[in-house]
Parts: C-alpha cells; structure tokens; sequence
C-alpha cells in the first residue's frame, strides 16, 4: 500500500484484517509516531506565534517528501488551471491525520449525477446509496464530528437513528458573532442556506416545475417543499400552476445579481486575504 495517510493506512487495515499480509510505503518520515518525536513537534507548535495557522508549521521539513509550507511554492502536485489547489496535505506517515483540519464531508446524490442534472461531465456507474454504508464505516474509524441535521441536505440521507462518533464542533466566536449580527436580516436568512441557493440557482434559468427542481436537486419533495415555502414567504420566488403542476420562478431578477455579487465579493476577499497572511509570514521568516 502507497501512503501511510488516512485512507492508505485505513484500507491496509481492512486488508490486514481479512487475512492479507500488507506492506505499508511512505515517501514521509515515521517521527510523529514516536511520543517523544511527536511531543517535540507539540512544543514546536506552541512556540510558532503568529504562524500558528500553518498546519505543517510543527514538523521538519523532509526535502525527500516536500509539502505546502516548504521554500518551494508547488512542492508536490502538478498543477492545472489558473488557480492551484489551495488546500493542505501532509506528506508523513500519518499524513492529514496529524493536522487534521476537519473537512470530511459525504458526495451528495447529485455528484453522481452531474451529466443527467447538470448537462457537465460523466454520470457515475455507482451512486450515494451504493456508498452510504461505507460512509459510515469511514466516519467511525476517523472519528468525524458533526450533527447529522446540519448535514441532511441537498438530498444528502441517514439511516435512521443513525449518529456521527462525536457530538459536532461548537461554533466558533466569529460563527456566533455573525449569527448574532444576521438575526432579523430576512432576506439574509432565507438565502443562508445551500438547497435554497441551489434553487435560485436553477431558476435563474427561468420557470421550473415543482417536480423539475425536485429532480435536479436529488431531494426528497417534502425537503424541497419546506425550503421553496421559504422563499416563498419572503417573497423571494412566486408560483402558478397549470393543471395539476405548481410552475416556480424569481420574483425579481435582481437578487440573481445579488448572488453573483456576493459570489464575487467573497472571492475577491478571500485573495485578499490570503495575500494579508502571505506578507505577515514574511517578516517571521526573515526573523528566522
């Protein structure tokens, strides 16, 4: 098995407990399994200061296996497009395990659709249902933190009484401080949510039916129900029927500008952003 990270070590260990002898290979070192090594690496971490963010700041650099955070910009990945791959990853054995950034989200229904919904790319020869015993599975042996309400959307599905291995993360002082600021806003609030995006989205394109959106978006009709009365109510979408079919379109054209501002106004902010937090990394390594 190539790379000792998350997935590699996982599927070893269901090969190993299937009776399969199994060799383990990492480009990484094996020093964050020591205690005395790791617990070197902790005090490391605590004495960062201001790069305390870096999720690879505590361990050495191994010029053998380069990651995100070394001298060199793109130690790893060969990229494509205009925009590299801005996430993180650990070339050590243990990989992400050991800056564990709290990203392990399911595919919704639709991932597996995207040519039939979207008219974009291939449908997949399997489908949410086909892998959500081995979500599970998955989400028991990382040991995912979350709610399953928070995640039951955009056709996404449990079983029932189904729960994650541990109670979600609770929201951070800026996540209150903005649910706080937001409370009242109406029209913030009916569009601060994914499906009633997504379904903005696909009325942008002018009149559905009630059961075309349920279609595209993957979702049970009663969920979409509940989110087009929303936006009903705030008087974001009107409908007509027409026999025994209700027809959905945007009530004013403007708030898919509105949309699409705010999808340029986060973009632009989040480069500034990270361009702030190269030129604050700079004078500490200089200072290093």
């Amino acid at each position: 098995m190539v790379g000792g990270g998350v997935a590699g070590a996982t599927i070893a260990h269901k090969l190993s407990q299937a009776g399969k002898r199994v060799v383990l290979i990492d480009a990484g070192s094996a020093d964050a399994m020591d205690p005395d090594r790791y617990r070197s690496m902790l005090t490391n971490y605590y004495g960062m200061g201001g790069l305390r963010g870096t999720p690879n700041g505590p361990y050495p650099i191994n010029h053998d296996a380069l990651s995100p955070g070394t001298p060199d910009p793109d130690p790893y990945y060969v990229q494509r497009g205009p925009m590299n791959f801005m996430s993180d990853y650990l070339r050590m054995l243990g990989g992400s395990t050991l800056h564990w950034q709290g990203t392990s989200l399911r595919l919704v229904p639709n991932d597996f659709r995207m040519q039939t919904v979207y008219g974009r790319g291939v449908d997949w020869p399997i489908t949410y249902d086909d892998l959500q015993p081995h979500y599970r599975e998955a989400e028991e042996i990382i040991g995912v933190s979350a709610d399953v309400g928070d995640q039951r959307n955009l056709g996404v599905w449990f079983p029932e009484g189904y729960v994650y291995p541990m109670t979600k993360l609770p929201p951070s002082v800026v996540d209150q401080y903005f649910d706080a600021r937001l409370q009242g806003v109406t029209v913030g609030l009916a569009l601060a949510h994914p499906t009633r995006i997504a379904i903005l989205e696909l009325l942008s394109s002018g009149e559905l039916s009630a059961g075309a959106l349920i279609e595209k978006l993957g979702m049970e009709q009663a969920n979409v129900s509940q989110h087009l009365a929303v936006l009903r109510a705030k008087q974001i979408v009107s409908n007509r029927k027409a026999g025994n079919q209700v027809f959905y379109s945007v009530r004013d054209p403007i708030i898919i500008e509105v949309l699409s501002l705010m999808r340029t106004y986060f973009h632009a902010h989040l480069k500034e952003a990270l361009g702030m937090l190269d030129e604050m990394e700079k004078p500490l390594e200089t200072a290093r």
